[in-house]
């Protein structure tokens, strides 16, 4: 049996919220490499140090997302993390 479906007028709320879901997934995908290597090794200390406390240092913080993503990481794990970050301003 075939079923034909008819496309109705898109919605210009349709398209906007299709365009942020698009950028969202491109952003995750399109990861800057050094991000994607400081997580990658964030899950090796995490999972080789048989889930034990660690601590890390960040130097040049900015903003202090990178720190967020790693503790949020450890957080998942249920891995206790101390920080320490500083920035020059």
């Amino acid at each position: 049996m075939m079923f034909l479906l008819k496309a109705g007028p898109i919605s210009r709320s349709f398209i906007s919220r299709a365009k942020t879901r698009l950028a969202s997934v491109k952003d995750r995908f399109y990861q800057r490499r050094t991000e994607r290597d400081i997580f990658w090794l964030a899950k090796r200390i995490i999972c080789h140090s048989n889930y034990r406390p660690f601590k890390f240092v960040e130097i040049g913080v900015f903003k202090g997302d990178t720190a967020v993503s790693i503790i949020k990481l450890a957080q998942k794990y249920r891995v206790k993390v101390e920080y320490i970050g500083f920035d020059l301003f």
